[in-house]
């Protein structure tokens, strides 16, 4: 059990049934359907953060830069839902194992990190409005996940533009255009000049997909392109272009209803490509539909290719492959029920939350708290605790957690939140916090639930 010191949990973030966000950043979450509006997402990488949609595994951390303003580890977007911050953090703090929180400068502050040491990091991020609300994250990792979670990255950005050929009309009905990923950067493609801004220094990979048959994808690894730059035409007719290869995703279990499928590119530099998607609309009793992959010997060693299927009933899984293949993916079962327990009176509040876990979701699992009191034209602050298996030692048989009370750390600019309600499981998974595509093996599968209204307040 993890009980007030040290705390556990946290991580918060919106829904991904917010679909047109969805539809508004694909990099940003990788697909948890992905899928992205005319428009890059500017500053952030197609998932989120400056180096792309999966962190690679630290080798024992030592004294590190933690910054409570970063993106946290948003290769989970891709299942999950949207972590990045409305705007930066006001306040934050620090929980080293078996010490009280400190607070520590929201932009940047020092931490010494011990490599398997438990780590408690909180941020809070004010409302951007009166009616946006408040967010408290709280997170409860090893120093390993921490350094991941928190990493201090350029603010020095660039600009540039290129334009593409070949692709059909996407204003005609049944037509999608295309879609390209660079780095950070991801944004749809259409006939005519596009123009990338927000992307992150250094060596990049680029991945262009025509998304209309005949599916072809054009990827130039290890480029570095100028501020200013202008990229060489992407011609999908060209012989640059990549014909892809077709293959079926089967889905089972779940209470499936309709849902998308992505097949999606990861290059060995972290760039994370569209190459397909696919529907199956309400009604339509599909449970099997076409997707599309680069052919195996037009791989580099570290790319890895995966299929996503994102039901309507926010159960989402990915299979992961380096040979392309027919593949069948089972979606995880129903959730246990959360139980929040509330003890004593104020100031000697005390909150516990606890929930049975489960082997298909055994990799980490987010409490979503709110207001009694809060609506939608005062929605307050509301709280996501996030608690990693790692931070245990392994996946308890019950994730247990006490929420914490800030009120007596320093600076602290809101109240009390142990009186306040369990809401919604926002995440269940058996994702790794800290995870590189180059680890896994071909068919490796994983599941997650998002926003899950399976809980108990007493």
């Amino acid at each position: 059990m993890v009980d007030s010191n040290p705390q556990v949990p946290i991580i918060g973030g919106s829904s991904l049934k917010n679909r047109e966000r969805m539809h508004c950043c694909l990099a940003k979450r990788i697909l948890p359907v992905i899928a992205v509006a005319g428009v890059a997402c500017g500053g952030v990488g197609p998932f989120g953060d400056d180096t792309g949609f999966f962190s690679d595994d630290p080798t024992g951390p030592g004294p590190g830069v933690l910054c409570a303003n970063a993106v946290a580890a948003n290769w989970r977007d891709g299942v999950t839902y949207d972590p990045t911050p409305g705007g930066p953090a006001s306040w934050a703090a620090v929980q080293r194992e078996n010490q009280p929180w400190q607070t520590i400068d929201a932009t940047e502050a020092t931490v010494p990190l011990n490599p398997g040491e438990r780590i408690g990091m909180a941020r809070y991020i004010p409302g951007l409005s009166p009616y946006a609300g408040n967010l408290v994250e709280i997170y409860f990792v090893t120093a390993e996940q921490a350094q991941t979670a928190f990493p201090c990255v350029s603010s020095s950005t660039k600009s540039v533009h290129g334009s593409a050929q070949g692709l059909n009309d996407a204003s005609l009905p049944g037509n999608q255009g295309g879609f390209i990923s660079l780095g950070n950067i991801a944004t749809y493609l259409y006939n005519g000049p596009f123009t990338l801004d927000g992307l992150s220094p250094g060596h990049k990979d680029l991945v262009a997909t025509r998304l209309d048959a005949p599916p072809t994808t054009i990827i130039r690894r290890n480029v570095d392109y100028p501020n200013g730059a202008a990229l060489s035409l992407l011609n999908f007719a060209s012989r640059e272009a990549i014909p892809l290869e077709p293959h079926t995703i089967t889905v089972t279990g779940g209470n499936i209803v309709q849902f998308e499928a992505w097949s999606l590119l990861a290059t060995e530099r972290g760039t994370i490509g569209v190459l397909s998607r696919d529907f199956a609309r309400e009604g339509s009793n599909l449970k099997t539909l076409t997707l599309y992959s680069v052919p195996e010997g037009k791989l580099a060693n570290d790319d890895v290719q995966f299929f996503m299927v994102d039901p309507a009933d926010e159960r989402k899984a990915m299979v992961f492959f380096r040979h392309p293949a027919d593949r069948t993916l089972t979606l995880g079962p129903d959730p246990t029920t959360a139980t929040a327990t509330h003890l004593g009176t104020a100031p000697n509040l005390n909150l516990h939350l606890d929930m049975p876990s489960q082997p298909e979701y055994g990799g980490q699992v987010t409490f979503t708290l709110c207001s009694p009191n809060a609506n939608y034209y005062s929605p307050g602050t509301s709280v996501a605790l996030l608690v990693t298996k790692e931070y245990f030692g392994g996946t308890p048989a019950t994730w247990s957690v006490s929420v914490p009370d800030f009120t007596s750390v320093q600076g602290f600019p809101d109240q009390d939140f142990r009186a306040y309600n369990l809401c919604s499981m926002t995440l269940l998974t058996n994702l790794p916090f800290v995870f590189a595509p180059r680890t896994t093996h071909d068919g490796d599968v994983f599941t997650s639930l998002t926003w899950e209204n399976n809980v108990v307040n007493k």
